[in-house]
Parts: C-alpha cells; sequence; structure tokens
C-alpha cells in the first residue's frame, strides 16, 4: 500500500490535503482508493513512482469531494474508466 494524498506530507515534494488517497499494488492488481479532493494525489504519485496509467481498478467510497473531487464531473467520459 502506498498513501498517495492525506492531510499531513512527510517529504518537501509531496503534496497534502484533507481527503484520501491510497494505491495498492499485487501480482495481478492494481488499485486506486479515492482520489482525494484535487489532483494533489497525482503529482504525488509521480513522485512516488506510481504509474497511474496502470491502474486496473478505481474504487470511489462515496460521492463527496474528500474522495472523488479530482475526478468530479469526469464520470462518463472516454478512457477515464469511471
Amino acid at each position: 500500500m502506498t498513501v498517495l494524498l492525506e492531510n499531513t506530507a512527510c517529504g518537501e515534494t509531496l503534496r497534502h490535503a484533507h481527503g484520501l488517497s491510497l494505491y495498492f499494488e499485487t501480482a495481478r492488481t492494481k488499485l486506486l482508493f479515492d482520489t482525494g479532493p484535487n489532483p494533489a494525489f497525482a503529482a504525488n504519485a509521480e513522485s512516488l513512482g506510481v504509474d497511474l496509467s496502470a491502474v486496473d481498478i478505481a474504487v470511489l467510497s462515496h460521492d463527496l469531494p474528500l474522495a472523488d473531487g479530482a475526478v468530479s464531473g469526469s464520470r462518463g467520459r472516454p478512457g477515464l474508466g469511471l
């Protein structure tokens, strides 16, 4: 498990926000759990070497900005898989 976003940052190159984004990787599956309130999770993923284009499953725990703010308005758009 890799924490992509939460309310504190443990490095100078990582962003933080009130919300949560987690990345899980097994031998068979790559899963993104929530995105947090803004695109900072993607910047952190890049800094941490996580390839978001390789995600197999994205889970949004609830329909509130703290969980899906980074993808609000993008559902149903081709190529996003949401």
